[in-house]
């Protein structure tokens, strides 16, 4: 969404394989994994991606996913965090596991 500026292609490729969208309220804002923010600011970055996944995870998803490898990690470290078992998946990942 950030990079690329792109939303709706995901979207149709994840409708395709069959998948049910949950939408994030805030999809939009920043999970702070990008370019360097998480190194130059840990905390504050570290504090956008525990609110994202918060976000990710108040509809109970069966998986998070993102088409952006810094938000998956992220995501992921979040996800650790948190102690919850919901994978975090780049969008190649779960469509390679739908086919």
């Amino acid at each position: 969404l950030h990079g690329q500026r792109l939303r709706d292609p995901a979207r149709e490729l994840l409708r395709r394989a069959g998948v049910d969208i949950l939408s994030l309220p805030d999809a939009g804002r920043c999970c702070g994994g990008a370019g360097t923010h998480a190194f130059l600011h840990p905390g504050r970055a570290d504090a956008l991606g525990e609110a994202k996944w918060q976000d990710a995870v108040a509809g109970v998803p069966d998986v998070v996913v993102t088409a952006n490898p810094s938000c998956q990690m992220q995501l992921e470290r979040a996800r650790c965090m948190s102690g919850s078992s919901v994978p975090v998946l780049h969008l190649a990942e779960l469509l390679a596991y739908a086919l």
